[in-house]
């Protein structure tokens, strides 16, 4: 490591340090509100969608990657409603891609999770936090599509459970970790003979900020 990655290594740690000093302890007070924006790696099922490549590699030689995971990112507002208890709206955007390595052509899924979420504290210490969390709502505009020739569209229940960790940094903000288990299954969309299943899990990261409520 060469004397001046060193140096600028140490003054990140140092910044850092300085900045967890500052940090305000991870709670969540009766009436505080938290607004938060992650994003990661989607895991997703997609049985019936992967069954239906393989049919379409073997009948045109076309050689498209499985869907076995994608992207994700969303944004969040929770409202503690209790100390350590809160409720909340969330929204964002599922995908993923699979692309034919003998061409240019995709195959592509992508939906849009409108939830309600709400959630407490299992353990709080100082400037770190572990919550869990559960939502209930609809996966919207959830469609299968190959660009140019055609998509499927169609609405599902969503669901998931969950678990984060936050860690605070500086003042109200913090960094956070995300893991969940997902149910979401569009079921023959636009009487498809197939459904296509975003049902799997999430690891995401992202930064959360939380103001006011009762100390």
């Amino acid at each position: 490591m060469t004397r001046g990655v060193l140096i600028s290594v140490l003054a990140l740690a140092g910044a850092f340090a300085a900045g967890c000093a500052a940090a305000d302890p991870a709670s969540f007070g009766k009436g505080a509100w938290s607004v938060g924006m992650n994003g990661g790696i989607a895991f997703l099922t997609m049985i019936d969608v992967n069954d239906q490549i393989r049919i379409e590699n073997f009948s045109t030689q076309s050689q498209f990657e499985e869907l076995h995971q994608g992207g994700e990112w969303t944004a969040d507002a929770r409202y503690a409603v209790a100390k350590n208890w809160f409720l909340g709206v969330e929204s964002g955007s599922i995908s993923g891609v699979s692309h034919d390595k003998a061409g240019t052509s995709e195959l592509r899924v992508r939906g849009t999770p409108v939830v309600v979420q709400g959630g407490g504290t299992i353990d709080q210490s100082g400037m770190v936090a572990v919550r869990g969390f559960a939502a209930l709502g609809a996966l919207v505009n959830a469609r299968f599509e190959e660009p140019g020739v055609g998509k499927v569209e169609g609405t599902a229940f969503m669901g998931y459970v969950g678990a984060e960790l936050e860690v605070r940094f500086l003042g109200p903000v913090a960094l956070t970790a995300q893991g969940l288990a997902r149910s979401a299954m569009v079921s023959h969309p636009e009487n498809a003979p197939y459904n296509v299943d975003f049902s799997g899990g999430s690891i995401r990261g992202g930064v959360r900020a939380t103001f006011g409520g009762a100390p």
